[in-house]
């Protein structure tokens, strides 16, 4: 059952309600494990023609909205951003694995979500109901993804790809989209994060370059000689 989400805790349950004043937007969530510690990255986004196409009273009431979440989740950070075609609000926090059940704006999106951890290993369990489902009227998905240095032992994300575990929440699903996953502190995975393997990749290629100079160098000082 829902946990009142009608009445006064509404705000409280979900950030995402926010962006029912912009319409086809999306969610992306962001959850990286890492020592002692889960940082999280909420953004929302919109296409930037979108937005700036916007009445101004519509605008003022979004505004007005986001002020009323931030009284109850003023420890995350807010940062406006335009990336690419999009225009969104980016709200990130690192918590400490003690917090993350009862702090974390995506805790409130599921009547039981459970964080056990030790030294050897971390879990995340949820009930089946994504509590925020109901506002995708004018939502088009929410990501969940999480990330971590650390090797991933099992879990039911959607997809898996570059060391990323991806959640994909919309309209027809949200009732049935429960979060499982459990990493295994102890042992770091071998598969890397998009970021890791992007910062490889160009070192190979400066490195690769580099040779060729060299090797062009030395024959135009063997013609010399």
């Amino acid at each position: 059952m829902y946990r009142k989400m009608l009445g006064d805790n509404m705000k409280k349950i979900s950030l995402f309600i926010l962006i029912l004043l912009l319409c086809s937007c999306n969610a992306n969530y962001k959850i990286i494990i890492e020592d002692n510690k889960i940082y999280d990255e909420i953004n929302i986004t919109e296409k930037s023609t979108i937005v700036n196409g916007a009445n101004q009273q519509k605008m003022d009431d979004f505004e007005d909205e986001l002020i009323d979440w931030e009284r109850d989740y003023d420890y995350y950070t807010r940062e406006l951003f335009t990336e690419n075609d999009l225009t969104g609000y980016k709200y990130t926090y690192d918590f400490t694995f003690d917090q993350y059940d009862t702090l974390s704006q995506i805790s409130k999106c599921y009547e039981d979500f459970k964080v056990t951890h030790n030294n050897n290993s971390f879990k995340i369990n949820t009930s089946n109901d994504f509590l925020c489902g109901t506002y995708y009227d004018n939502v088009d998905k929410i990501e969940i993804t999480i990330t971590s240095k650390y090797k991933v032992i099992n879990s039911n994300a959607d997809k898996k790809e570059d060391g990323k575990y991806t959640w994909i929440i919309n309209a027809s699903n949200y009732r049935n989209k429960p979060i499982n996953i459990e990493v295994d502190l102890t042992e770091e995975s071998e598969e890397k994060p998009d970021k890791e393997l992007n910062i490889k990749a160009i070192i190979f290629i400066l490195i690769f370059i580099s040779l060729i100079v060299i090797n062009i160098i030395l024959k135009k000082k063997e013609k010399k000689l």
